[in-house]
């Protein structure tokens, strides 16, 4: 439902801001991510957050007691910072010497692909140490490496391994913008008949930046 003009002009005005700014506030920031002192990394930081809706309405008479007329608009604009512990190869893995993952288990042994059943896999034959430069890194693998981060934090596995994976933490904001609104129109032909018109839009727009940026990502 919306509201209907009058024979005298009204009007309204809202605004509802939240800010977080790096060195303020700190609600929604996450002391695992983007804490130096806990990642080792001096690029963690508490990505800036920020939502602020606001709008108002506006009607009246265009001609009196006949003729009205009713309008209003609210406009979000939200930045919402957030924070990813993802996986990017190591600095060891993009020369294809993959043994960081096998000394973690069996189960990271790595075939050669042009070996064993096409279908099935079967009978394929391991690599040695995994290193995969035996069978040769593809123009496509090295291109792709090049557009990826290399690590920037680490942990330990329980028996005093660093895993090559969980090894790359990124910030960013999402940012939101949103703008919806209404304009209504009332004609009152005669005590017993009126009539109004009424639209009504809206929209929404969603950006969210790739942890390894536009190329990577």
């Amino acid at each position: 439902s919306t509201k209907s003009g009058t024979n005298s002009f009204h009007g309204s005005a809202f605004e509802f801001l939240e800010v977080n700014t790096p060195g303020f506030q700190d609600f929604g920031r996450n002391p695992f991510t983007q804490n130096t002192a806990l990642t080792g990394f001096p690029g963690t930081y508490t990505p800036t957050t920020h939502q602020n809706q606001f709008g108002g309405s506006i009607g009246g008479p265009i001609v009196k007691d006949k003729l009205f007329f009713f309008a209003d608009l609210q406009l979000t604009r939200e930045h919402m910072g957030s924070s990813v512990l993802t996986s990017v190869p190591t600095a060891q893995d993009r020369t294809g010497n993959l043994s960081d993952w096998l000394a973690l288990g069996p189960q990271y042994q790595a075939y050669c692909p042009n070996t064993g059943s096409p279908t099935t896999g079967l009978g394929r034959t391991p690599i040695p140490g995994n290193i995969l430069f035996i069978c040769g890194l593809s123009a496509q693998a090295e291109a792709i490496l090049s557009s990826l981060p290399l690590p920037n934090t680490s942990t330990l596995t329980a028996s005093g391994l660093i895993p090559p994976y969980n090894n790359y933490i990124a910030n960013g904001t999402v940012r939101t913008t949103g703008d919806q609104g209404d304009m209504r129109f009332d004609y009152r032909a005669n005590e017993k008949n009126g009539f109004f018109g009424r639209y009504s839009g809206a929209g929404y727009s969603v950006n969210a930046p790739g942890a390894f940026g536009n190329l990577g990502g």
